[in-house]
């Protein structure tokens, strides 16, 4: 009997543990910025794939990133950094996505940021999302990035790390935080951008 009633006690323990961690505290919010994040990708792609205007593109992109920088803001500051907890992972992928983007006002990328850090080390944010923050927030700043995620392109398009700290030891540090080998990185950013249809 002690048995059957311990079980069932491990079983709905279960079941209340994967139920807490399907729910999120605001669905509505995370609609909001996975359609930013929509909004922003699509703007990204075309950057990217466009052949001619691409200083027309680059201007949307950045009309874009700016007016999604400043609604991101005033929900950052609404309620905080946007965990797993508040919007499921989607969703905090997606408010990342536009923090990551919001090159225009470092300073917010930057409260995002330590907050993050206290998100990732309680498993509830992204640690590779968190390595692209850093190293985005360090070259805005003028200091050399820690993970080789930010890129500058030669002439013939061939993607290198813009200025990295310790080289010889980055692909340890991506390892750690999540990210696979910098050599695998660069081989995948190299592949053509897919046309959308």
């Amino acid at each position: 009997m002690k048995i059957k009633i311990l079980s069932l006690l491990i079983a709905f323990c279960s079941i209340i543990k994967a139920y807490g961690q399907a729910t999120m505290l605001y669905p509505a919010l995370k609609k909001q910025v996975d359609s930013l994040a929509d909004v922003d990708r699509n703007a990204g792609h075309q950057m990217l794939i466009k052949q001619t205007n691409k200083d027309s593109v680059r201007a949307l992109f950045r009309a874009v990133t700016v007016k999604h920088a400043a609604i991101l803001k005033d929900i950052f500051n609404k309620y905080g950094f946007l965990g797993y907890d508040k919007v499921g992972k989607q969703g905090s992928s997606s408010f990342w996505l536009g923090v990551q983007h919001a090159d225009n006002d470092v300073a917010f990328q930057r409260a995002v940021l330590a907050k993050m850090k206290v998100e990732v080390e309680r498993k509830n944010a992204n640690g590779s999302n968190y390595a692209y923050l850093i190293d985005r927030v360090n070259i805005n700043t003028g200091n050399a990035q820690i993970y080789g995620t930010q890129m500058a392109y030669k002439a013939d398009g061939t993607p290198v790390p813009k200025k990295l700290a310790d080289p010889e030891n980055v692909d340890k540090r991506r390892k750690e935080i999540g990210l696979e080998p910098l050599a695998d990185y660069l081989k995948f950013i190299r592949q053509p951008i897919p046309q959308k249809k």
